[in-house]
């Protein structure tokens, strides 16, 4: 079923300064996910690691959703391309920048 969902692909070639709406809309949710996350943290200056980290989680999240096309599915981009189970929302403790004292025991 998702072989013919997604054969045959169709590749859309595009000029340098041509906008794509579908993407342009993608790169805006993607930054308006980001800066609500930013807004939300404790932080005055953030790390570069933790902007990659934060990039990174972002579309994770966005892609372990599906649209309301998917959701009937039951299927979305995390399932579909990643091959990865739906998230439980019991391993989710902690959010992103929350401020975490980690203790380590090293057994002997």
């Amino acid at each position: 079923k998702i072989e013919s969902d997604i054969l045959p692909v169709r590749l859309h070639i595009c000029g340098v300064d041509e906008h794509i709406p579908e993407i342009e809309r993608s790169v805006q949710t993607q930054k308006n996910e980001n800066r609500a996350t930013c807004y939300a943290m404790p932080y005055k200056c953030i790390p570069r690691l933790m902007v990659r980290e934060l990039i990174k989680q972002g579309n994770e999240f966005l892609n372990a959703f599906g649209t309301k096309d998917n959701v009937a599915d039951g299927l979305t981009p995390r399932n579909i391309i990643d091959n990865l189970p739906h998230i439980d929302y019991n391993d989710i403790k902690y959010e992103f920048g929350q401020y975490v004292h980690l203790h380590l025991t090293q057994a002997h």
